[in-house]
């Protein structure tokens, strides 16, 4: 197993947040114990008291091993694109649809087979074939689940006219079978459809913080719409409603029959609902057949949005207050902005006191430079912070506005600190494609390690 660090710093010859590869340390066990003397044998270079924050994703083994560097870190962040594709894939697998099993055996079927393609394309008259599930990203699947929405009317014509023929040309392979069964399923198609509608809703946020650059920010108002949202489609609107803030939000008991909506009024998206009402209406399905549907799509929907919950960040107050530096609510919302960084004066710096990388004076400095800024903000820049887009990235938003300027020196040293703050592992994924690039036969660690090393270098100059 090969365990990659990557460092996220600020930068003052480019002026900018920057993640570079650190080195890589190589385990044969990986129980936590294994886990913590490697990852402080790779970083032993570095002074660990600088260390704010260690970045991670979901198995038990990594949150022991959390637990065992509790003391080095101030806090922790799941990873989370992992944890919305861990929540997504929880959600289908619970209600048995075996969704992935359908679309791997749509993919293997022709794929591994070019008789069976070619015997599709003689049936058929289409060249367009099923395209490949991804295991490990489900949400990239979208695309998979439209491809086999759309050519299933064909799929249904070769397994009956495959069917028809000799029985010695019916493949005798599970691929073969597991399609066969869901030709059966009135529902596949809006199964499918189901899962492409939840998959596009939780999409945006991977597309928008699947980057290096500085987004913990605008974690929590992501994160909040995207809980919210699949909230709204099972759960009572007054018991939302009653919520009124995001530690109220996370904290709704989703196994509450009285918070939710009866299967009857579950929101399962336009395009789900016309194929149910045209199966109705060509009597392919009975009403009690929909209602069974419906309660599985709310399966669906509370199972993924718990899952989402278990170990949302939502529930750190530190993330909650990140927002306070989000230049569009200091615009809009100056006053809940100082509350929200007083509390994040409160979480963060009062650990870094101990680490001695803040002296106690400049806490209180930090909160009065604060509230000059947003002074500032609301009478000359209110238009250009309300403008902000993440099109532009936030340290060199915030570097135009804050560094070089002596008023607000403690400031601008806070703020690094919060661009530093990882939102995800984007950088650790993208070493796996670099490996590919780069490793060969019999190679050893030191080699492996010199040709990230030199492979980062090259990348960033």
């Amino acid at each position: 197993e090969q365990m990659d660090l990557l460092v996220r710093y600020w930068d003052d010859e480019v002026k900018e947040v920057v993640t570079r590869y650190f080195g890589s340390e190589f385990l044969g066990h990986t129980r936590a114990g294994d886990l913590r003397d490697k990852f402080l044998k790779g970083l032993s270079p570095l002074n660990q008291a600088n260390m704010v924050q260690v970045s991670m994703d979901g198995p038990s083994t990594n949150w022991k091993f959390y637990e065992e560097l509790v003391k080095l870190r101030n806090e922790q962040h799941p990873d989370i694109p992992l944890l919305l594709n861990l929540g997504f894939k929880t959600g289908a697998q619970k209600t048995g649809w075996n969704i992935d099993s359908l679309l791997r055996s749509l993919y293997n079927l022709f794929h591994d087979a070019p008789a069976l393609a070619e015997d599709f394309v003689n049936i058929t008259g289409s060249t367009q074939f099923p395209r490949k599930f991804c295991s490990t990203r489900w949400l990239e699947d979208a695309p998979v689940a439209e491809r086999a929405i759309m050519i299933w009317p064909n799929i249904v014509k070769y397994v009956n006219e495959t069917l028809k023929g000799p029985k010695g040309k019916v493949p005798k392979i599970q691929s073969f079978n597991t399609v066969q069964a869901s030709t059966q399923d009135p529902f596949i198609t809006a199964k499918l459809q189901f899962f492409v509608t939840q998959a596009n809703m939780l999409q945006p946020y991977l597309q928008k913080h699947q980057t290096d650059d500085p987004m913990a920010v605008f974690m929590a108002q992501d994160l909040a719409y995207i809980v919210q949202s699949a909230m709204s489609k099972f759960v009572k609107k007054d018991v939302i409603d009653t919520a009124s803030s995001l530690a109220k939000l996370v904290n709704i008991e989703l196994e509450k029959e009285d918070n939710l909506l009866p299967p009857k009024d579950v929101d399962v998206g336009f395009a789900v609902k016309a194929i149910t009402e045209k199966l109705q209406k060509d009597r392919k399905v009975s009403q009690l057949q929909i209602r069974s549907f419906f309660s599985e799509c709310r399966t669906f929907l509370i199972a993924a949005t718990a899952k989402i919950l278990e170990r949302c960040p939502l529930k750190y107050q530190l993330v909650r207050s990140l927002s306070a530096l989000d230049p569009r609510h200091m615009a809009l919302q100056p006053d809940d902005a100082t509350r929200k960084f007083e509390r994040l004066l409160a979480k963060l710096l009062a650990k870094l006191l101990v680490c001695r990388q803040f002296k106690a004076d400049e806490c209180d400095g930090a909160k009065r430079q604060f509230d000059v800024l947003l002074a500032e903000v609301q009478k000359y820049h209110k238009e250009e912070f309300e403008a902000y887009t993440t099109c532009q990235r936030l340290d060199k938003f915030f570097f135009k506005v804050l560094a070089e300027k002596p008023h607000y020196n403690v400031l601008w040293k806070v703020v690094k600190l919060v661009l530093v703050l990882s939102h995800g592992q984007a950088g650790i994924e993208r070493g796996f494609s670099e490996n590919k690039d780069i490793l060969s036969c019999n190679m050893g660690e030191d080699t492996v390690k010199a040709f990230r090393t030199v492979y980062d270098g090259v990348k960033h100059m």
